[in-house]
Order: C-alpha cells, then sequence, then structure tokens
C-alpha cells in the first residue's frame, strides 16, 4: 500500500475545512428540525426527523474534533476522520436512497456532492495519519508495538512497560544481571 501524504500547503487547510463543515453543519440541522417531517410519507417511522438531525449532529462534532486534533497535530485526528467519512458517506446512501423521486431526489444526489467530498478529505487525512501509516506494513521489518504514533499511548503504558512484552523485560533483566555481575567481578578484583 503506497503511503498518501499531504503537502504542507495542504496541512494547513485541512482543520480549515474541517472546521468550517462542522460550522456549516450547525444550521444544516436547524433546516432539517423545521423542514423533516414527523413522519415520511411512504412509511411511519418513530423519531425520522430526530434520527437525520443526530446523524447530522455526529458529523458535525466529528469534523470538529478532527480538526481540532488535526490542527494539534495529534496522530487520532486519523481516527476521528476515518469515523466522520463513515457517517458522512452513510448520510449520502441514505439521503439518497430515502429520497421521493423528483425534486426530492434531486435535492438528495446535490447534497451528496458535498458529503461525498468530505468522504475524500476524510480518507486523505485518516490515510496521512500516524495511525494508520504506523499499522500500515513497511518493509520487511515489523514496527514494534507502542511506539511511533503520537496519541495513542501515554507515556509510560507501552506493554513493555506494563510488562507484556517479555522479550524486553528479558533483555532489561539481562542487562540488570550483567550489570551486577560486572559490579561483583569489579568488588571481587578490588578487593
Amino acid at each position: 500500500m503506497r503511503n498518501i501524504t499531504l503537502s504542507t500547503g495542504a496541512r494547513r487547510w485541512v482543520p480549515k475545512l474541517f472546521l468550517a463543515a462542522a460550522v456549516l453543519l450547525v444550521p444544516w440541522v436547524i433546516v432539517l428540525a423545521e423542514t423533516l417531517p414527523l413522519t415520511p410519507q411512504a412509511t411511519e417511522v418513530r423519531h425520522w426527523a430526530t434520527a437525520w438531525i443526530g446523524l447530522d449532529l455526529m458529523m458535525a462534532l466529528g469534523c470538529a474534533a478532527t480538526g481540532w486534533l488535526y490542527r494539534r497535530g495529534d496522530g487520532r485526528s486519523g481516527v476521528t476522520a476515518a469515523a466522520v467519512g463513515a457517517i458522512a458517506l452513510l448520510d449520502a446512501w441514505f439521503d439518497v436512497l430515502t429520497a421521493q423521486s423528483g425534486a426530492d431526489l434531486a435535492q438528495a444526489l446535490a447534497c451528496a456532492v458535498p458529503e461525498l467530498s468530505l468522504v475524500a478529505l476524510c480518507v486523505l487525512v485518516a490515510l496521512d495519519s500516524p495511525v494508520f501509516k504506523a499499522a500500515a506494513p513497511s518493509g520487511n521489518s515489523p514496527r514494534e508495538p507502542g511506539t511511533g504514533v503520537r496519541g495513542l499511548r501515554p507515556e509510560g503504558t507501552s506493554p513493555a512497560h506494563r510488562g507484556h512484552d517479555r522479550r524486553r523485560a528479558t533483555d532489561h533483566r539481562d542487562q540488570s544481571l550483567r550489570s551486577c555481575r560486572g559490579q561483583q567481578r569489579f568488588h571481587a578484583a578490588a578487593g
């Protein structure tokens, strides 16, 4: 799998685009709250408007979180971007599939364009993040667990620190034993 890297110029725009999407989704949620019928004509669904409003609110919060994390250089922005991309894709999917033919369908298709653009941006940010780059295979050398990804594990909580990485723990003990034996030899020779 080829690594995707955003240019420096594009990196400056990523948080702005996510934050703009979050801000633009808020008035859209208000429009939905005012215009969506409580139950669509073709079928009766409890909480129809609430379901759509909630989906768009999740997308807005995810965009805000992704923009904020990306601006801070936090590797977890790739995880939130992946989640936002999935939500946006589902939103476009259900918008188009639940629309009545005619003007409703035309509006759903028009709304799908920015939603699918957001999906594309989310994919780029996710693939550019250290979280996904660290998970991608790179050559023949395996990646050491718990290293190289900012934001995944707080310092001091990697497997080696918790004692789960036996190889590292054994190496550490071996070094300690060698050090102790060396001191014993030094003291025996000096004494």
